[in-house]
Formats: structure tokens, C-alpha cells, sequence
């Protein structure tokens, strides 16, 4: 993932619908519908909105993505052969899964939603898109339900980013991967049951700790009747569903959604493109897949994590399983399927390169070793393989295929890893190596190798941050002016604005949009009310972006320029991450406020609590927490029984995440001591502003509100029952407007450049009409 993923945040704090939404089996969310509310008041006093519209690619655009024709073997048709071998049954118009909260749906956020994409169904690309991009995303277009192996193993694909696999045992189906929704996950085991078998599942195997390989568990659940297995004897599983995930999958997929979350989020808009319109010029896909969904998935503590290599029977069935840690995901695994001669690889070979870096944010992987647990795949199971069952994109059938894409893929990541470290020895910096860097043309021309979600650019840096960090060893790089400082100073060495923006118009003419994009970023962050430079800016993203071939560089160049046009996109609401903090254990919850703490204020305060928890399921160590505050920092442990404390809790663990809410809430709460200890530190936490700016200034307002006053747009006026008013903006670009009586089905106005005057007159008794922009 991708946690990678996506998103809306509701009311509850989770990242609404599908990233990250950790609450435990027991304790389902319960606040989402006021997110519904928020969002319809929200729309309901919004004012009139004057929406910059995209350009056309220019010239030098579609020139440069024309030339991708002559460089891939786009007559090669073999993965829209792959892609559509075995099809059942697929979504049917209008080609959506509803969301289970009907509010939700009546404002378009269904839990998955292909109808916007039945644009893409060209054989060639439009000018404004890569051409590779374009047939990557054509293929994952391709969806439903496909039979890769006749009566043993069917695939549910492009009902989310992920791919979900049914494998046939003596008494039912073990699910692979059930996706990120519960939602799509019942949908998609709905989709077997028509057309294939009604028998149960029996299992549940998770690949790894990223949410679209685990999120949907409770649709299964749900869809099933049962709950997980505690235990795999036959009196645990007994009428329960056993579940399987690699070592360490449950502490990372709680750690990696929790400590830098907000900053994930609002990233991963970015990279998935989650508020961009679906067009051609907008967002395509991402390489990976479609992209995330607007459906809730949960995590679940499986019944066992794998710890060791080997077999383990599954109702009748041999699953060989290989651990691949630290690899795409900090906890992955390969597992072979030796009566079927089927392999699934997790995320670690798929047809893209990876990335070797999420855009998101994370930990940075290892390009070795990726190739050393593909390579170990080869040896174990490469013989027998007949066919590779991806968690995401579509099967390879026949030994020799399947054994040329893993080792593709193999000697794709070693080079990374190998070339890079041996240019940093040359001297050479990320950005020099990342110029530099080709991979041979033998893995280079290949599809299954090319950059649609992660990139050669992307990758290169990756790798050199891993071994040697940020620095390149340049004095004048180690201390440098922060980016708003340096702005300023560039913009007055260089003229000042105006001289700034004439000389990147003469650039953008030219073609070249990296200096235009480069330069304007300079006067956008010494002078963010710019409009002028922000749209010069946005202008270079969004030719930039069309040229991608990589999708997630797409949706980040392009959300980009959105939000430089029209204000920031994102969730309408603030996150508040109680419902992920639920099933963590006390001292991940302890561990996370430590990292609200505003240290330089709370460099003075010092205070010593104990936390008695009477959570009979938590474990003696999880019981009594020992915590302190002092020099800044907050310390906790649970070994400390006998340090003096001024102040004791004994509270249920549910009674700590309503104190992280309402810090002087301790009824119900014995306490011994001061009892507004807690709401002392509290006092210290930090709060993170969700949609924090990426291409201005952070303590600039880009709010979509704030942008309606820097157009001059006027807010509606009723005159002999017509709507008037008039936009002004920067003349040169258009607008758009949209109307509705129905805020469940938003009307376009008109689309014009600016300025213009809008007369929309009402129908006879027709309502007072409401405005938004929409793309």
C-alpha cells in the first residue's frame, strides 16, 4: 500500500473510508454518519465557486508523448490476453459498489466506483496522457470475476487497487488479499457465490501489513456468518474462520497507520489523486491499480502470523509459506500452492516496478532485498510454478513466462541497489544519478518493468537515501535558508516577481516546464497571494504531469496544480485518530502521545502518573504503565511497579482514549492523587491541521473558501428569479460553475475565461439554487 492509502477522513478520525481504519471487532465505527451531516452542511453554505479549468496539453506535450510509441512494443498484446483469460462476470452499469452508508452514496462516495473510468476506452492515448500510462490503465480497467485455474483458484480483480484470490480447499475457499473495504471484499465473495460455489470460507491469508491486503476481513466476516478463529485446533476454528499473515503483520499495520499519520494522509492524496475529477485531464489510475476505494475496511488480529519457511495445512490443503520481510511491506510473505502449481509473490512482483519509496512517506525498502526473496523464490518453487497469482494486476501462466518475470523483476531490483551504490562511490548525488541512471534495455523495454507506480527517478533517490541519507557531501547543501527564507531572497536577486514570472513565461514557451516549476515555486512561496505565479506554477504541473508515465507522478503533478488553481482538496473534516488508537495496546497508545508532545513547552513541566488497567484480556505488561513527563519528553514503561507517582489511574482502556478526547473526563476513573494530571500533559499535545499546504506555505490559507474572495468571485444573487453573478479571476483561464436544486446532482453552468457574468434564471416554484465547482 499503501496504506497507501487514499483519503477522506470522517468524523470518528479514522481516514475515511478505506486507509487505515483500526478499530477493533468489537468496537465497529459509530460516527461516520456525522461526517455525512458535516459534509451536507458544508456544501449547503458554500458560496458560488469560479473553478480554473485544465488546459490541453501543448505542443511540445504530446509531442514528447507521441515518441513513447516508437520506444515500447505496444503490438505486444499478451497482458490484455492475460487480463481477460478466464472472465465470469464483471461490475455491470453503473459499474459501482455502494457504499454501506446511503449518505455517502448520495454524494458520489460510493465504496467503488468504475463508471468514472469508462473514459479510458481508446485504443491510443490522448494527448494529455503518457501512452503507457494509458494501456497500463486500460488493462486495469479490466474487472470482475476471472477463473485462473478451473475449479481451484478464481481472482476477483479491479474491485479496489488490490486483487482478491479465492483457492480452492477439501471443504471451501481460502481468500487471499480481501481487499480494503468491507464492502468490496462481500462484494467481490458475492461475485464467487453466483457464479461459482457457494461452499464456505474456511480461511483468511493477508500478504502483508498494508491496508488494501487486509481491510476488507469484515465484509468475509460479514458475508460468512463467523468470526476469526482464536486458535488454529480444531476447537478453536471450529465454525470460526482461521486467519494467516506474515510475522509482525499485526504491529505493523497498527504502527505504520498511527505515528505519522496525518502526514501520510494528506501525502497519499496527493499520490492516489484522491480529489481529482476522472478525466483525461485529471486523474487515469495508478499504475498499481484503479486506485483506493470509499468503503471501511478493519484490521484484525490474525489467528497466527507465520514465523518460519515451510508448509502448513489449510482444511486439506498445502500451503508452502516463504517469509519475505522488509521488502515491499516491513512484513510480507510468498506462498506456493504446490497441488496447483500456483505462486503468489505478495507485492514483490507485479507488473510495475515498484516503488522503492512510497510518496506517501515511509521507511525506505530494500532493493536487495527484493531481489534476494525472489531470487529464493525461484530456487523453491520455480520448477513447479505454472502460474504466478499477483495481489494486484492480473495471473502469467505457463513455467517459462512466470520464471522470466520473476527474474525480471529480480535483477531489476539488484541493479537498483548495485548501480546506485557504485555511482555514489563515483561521487555523484541522488539528483546526478537520478539523470544518469538506465536501466539495460532488455528490462527497460519490458512492461511488467515500467514506471507506473514507482519510477527510475523516484527509485534512484530512494536507494541513496538508504545507504548514505539526505546529504550530498556539499557544504553549500548542509546549511541551507528555509524554503520561504530562500524564496524571498531568490525572487529579489532575481528582479522581482515580475521579472521572475516574464523570464518562466519565456521558459514555459520553450517547453521547459521542470525550470518553470522550479523558478515559480521561488516567488509562490515568497508571495503566496500571487494568483499569477500560482497558475504559471500549476500551468508547468500539469504539462509535467500529463507526460508521466508513472501514475502516482500524475496524480501528485496534477493534484498540485489543483490546489495552485482552486484552493486545497481534501476531506472536510479533521481527523481524530481515537477509533485507530482502539485496539492498540496501552503502551503503542502511550508511545503515540509522545509524539503530540509540544516539547520546547513542556520543557518545565514535570509530573509522574501510574495507569492501572482492569482490561482483563490485556497482558500483565499492558496492565500497569509507569508514566513520566519531564525535560520535554514522555516516558512510559511497564516494568517500573514500585516508582513513586503523584498520580494513579485505574481506569479500562476505553476510559484512556475518552480522556485523549476530553482530558477532564475521569468519571468513572479511581483516582489517587491529583486527577488533573493527565489533563496537564494533555495540555502539551499537538494538534495537526489535516490539510497542511504542500506547494505553499504552511501558515498560508488555501482553503477552497478563501480562493472564492482572491477571484473576485460575487456570491448569487436573486434577481426576477434569476441567479446573477459575475466572475473575474485571471484573465486567460477558464472557469467553470456548476448549479443544483438536488445536492445529489450538481449541473454545469457554463465554462468560460474569465472575466464573465452568469445569468441562470429559476424554473417556475423552483428552490433557490447552490453552486460548487466541480472538474
Amino acid at each position: 500500500m499503501k496504506t497507501e492509502p487514499t483519503q477522506h477522513v470522517a468524523a470518528d478520525g479514522r481516514p475515511w473510508p478505506n486507509a487505515a481504519a483500526l478499530p477493533s471487532a468489537a468496537t465497529p465505527p459509530q460516527a461516520c454518519p456525522l461526517f455525512a451531516v458535516a459534509f451536507l452542511l458544508l456544501l449547503l453554505v458554500w458560496p458560488a465557486l469560479g473553478q480554473i479549468q485544465p488546459k490541453p496539453a501543448t505542443p511540445f506535450t504530446a509531442s514528447s508523448n507521441a515518441a513513447v510509441y516508437e520506444v515500447l512494443d505496444f503490438s505486444n498484446q499478451q497482458d490484455f490476453l492475460d487480463a481477460r483469460q478466464g472472465f465470469i462476470a464483471g461490475l455491470q452499469p453503473p459499474r459501482v459498489i455502494p457504499n454501506d452508508i446511503p449518505a455517502f452514496n448520495a454524494l458520489g462516495f460510493y465504496a467503488w466506483n468504475l463508471e468514472d473510468y469508462q473514459f479510458i476506452s481508446e485504443t491510443n492515448a490522448p494527448p494529455s496522457v503518457n501512452p503507457s500510462l494509458w494501456r497500463q490503465e486500460r488493462l486495469n480497467n479490466i474487472n470482475g470475476l476471472f477463473e485462473v485455474k478451473p475449479g481451484q483458484i478464481y481472482q476477483v480483480r479491479s474491485y479496489e487497487l488490490a486483487t482478491m484470490s479465492f483457492v480452492k480447499t477439501d471443504n471451501g475457499w481460502i481468500v487471499i488479499d480481501p481487499l480494503s473495504s468491507r464492502e468490496t471484499a462481500r462484494a467481490g465473495l458475492a461475485l464467487l457465490r453466483a457464479h461459482v460455489s457457494q461452499a464456505p470460507v474456511v480461511a483468511i491469508i493477508s500478504s502483508h501489513s498494508h491496508l488494501d491486503h487486509f481491510g476488507g476481513v469484515p465484509g468475509i466476516l460479514q458475508a460468512e456468518g463467523k468470526s476469526i478463529a482464536p486458535d488454529t485446533t480444531p476447537a478453536g476454528s471450529a465454525g470460526r474462520i482461521l486467519y494467516y499473515a506474515p510475522g509482525g503483520f499485526y504491529e505493523e499495520s497498527l504502527s505504520e497507520n498511527l505515528y505519522l499519520a496525518n502526514s501520510m494522509y494528506r501525502r497519499a492524496d496527493y499520490m492516489y489523486g484522491s480529489y481529482l475529477a476522472k478525466s483525461v485531464f485529471a486523474h487515469v489510475g495508478s499504475g498499481l491499480g484503479k486506485t483506493t476505494g470509499f468503503g471501511s475496511g478493519l484490521l484484525y488480529q490474525p489467528t497466527t502470523e507465520i514465523v518460519q519457511d515451510g508448509p502448513v495445512v489449510i482444511d486439506g490443503l498445502e500451503v508452502t509459506f516463504q517469509l519475505a520481510p522488509g521488502t515491499e511491506a516491513p512484513a510480507e510473505m510468498h506462498m506456493f500452492f504446490p497441488a496447483y502449481n500456483a505462486l503468489c509473490l505478495g507485492e514483490n512482483v507485479s507488473h510495475t516496478m515498484h516503488n522503492l519509496l512510497t510518496s506517501r512517506g515511509a521507511k525506505v525498502r530494500d532493493p536487495k532485498a527484493f531481489a534476494q526473496y525472489i531470487d529464493a523464490a525461484i530456487d523453491l518453487f520455480g520448477p513447479q510454478t505454472q502460474v504466478i497469482i499477483g495481489t494486484h494486476h492480473w495471473p502469467v501462466w505457463g513455467n517459462d513466462r512466470c520464471l522470466k518475470l520473476m527474474q525480471d523483476q529480480r535483477d531489476m531490483y539488484r541493479f537498483f541497489n548495485d548501480q546506485v551504490i557504485r555511482m555514489v562511490n563515483n561521487g555523484m548525488n541522488m539528483e546526478e544519478i537520478a539523470e544518469a541512471f538506465e536501466l539495460p534495455t532488455a528490462l527497460d523495454r519490458e512492461f511488467h518493468n515500467r514506471g507506473y507506480y514507482g519510477s527510475i527517478n523516484h527509485n534512484v533517490k530512494a536507494v541513496v537515501q538508504r545507504y548514505v541519507g539526505w546529504w550530498d557531501g556539499n557544504p553549500a547543501n548542509y546549511f541551507k535558508y528555509p524554503e520561504e527564507v530562500a524564496a524571498r531572497k531568490y525572487v529579489e536577486f532575481m528582479g522581482g516577481e515580475g521579472a521572475v514570472i516574464s523570464k518562466a513565461r519565456q521558459s514555459y514557451a520553450q517547453g521547459d516546464y521542470r525550470w518553470v516549476a522550479e523558478v515559480m515555486k521561488h516567488v509562490v512561496f515568497a508571495n503566496p497571494t500571487n494568483q499569477e505565479a500560482k497558475n504559471l506554477q500549476a500551468d508547468a504541473f500539469e504539462q509535467l504531469g500529463y507526460s508521466f508515465e508513472s501514475g502516482t507522478w500524475r496524480n501528485i503533478f496534477l493534484s498540485g496544480a489543483e490546489e495552485l488553481r482552486n484552493g486545497t482538496i481534501g476531506p472536510p473534516v479533521s481527523a481524530n485518530p481515537t477509533n485507530a488508537l482502539g485496539p492498540m495496546p496501552p503502551t503503542l497508545i502511550f508511545d503515540y502521545f509522545s509524539t503530540l508532545i509540544k516539547g520546547k513547552e513542556a520543557q518545565d513541566m514535570l509530573l509522574t502518573m501510574r495507569f492501572l488497567f482492569t482490561d482483563t484480556n490485556l497482558p500483565p505488561a499492558e496492565r500497569n504503565i509507569y508514566v513520566q513527563l519531564k525535560n520535554g519528553v514522555l516516558r512510559y514503561k511497564s516494568n517500573k511497579p514500585d516508582e513513586p507517582v503523584g498520580t494513579t489511574y485505574t481506569l479500562a482502556q476505553n476510559d484512556l482514549l475518552r480522556l485523549f478526547v476530553t482530558p477532564t473526563n475521569w468519571s468513572g476513573i479511581q483516582v489517587a492523587g491529583d486527577p488533573t494530571a493527565f489533563a496537564q500533559m494533555a495540555a502539551y499535545f499537538d494538534t495537526h491541521n489535516r490539510l497542511w499546504n504542500i506547494p505553499l506555505p504552511l501558515g498560508y490559507d488555501n482553503s477552497r473558501s478563501n480562493k472564492v474572495n482572491q477571484v473576485s468571485l460575487t456570491a448569487p444573487q436573486l434577481l426576477d428569479s434569476a441567479v446573477v453573478f459575475s466572475v473575474v479571476g485571471i484573465p486567460g483561464y477558464q472557469y467553470r460553475l456548476n448549479t443544483t436544486t438536488n445536492l445529489e446532482e450538481w449541473q454545469p453552468v457554463t465554462t468560460n475565461t474569465s472575466p464573465f457574468t452568469v445569468t441562470n434564471p429559476l424554473a417556475p416554484g423552483e428552490p433557490q439554487k447552490y453552486f460548487r465547482a466541480t472538474d
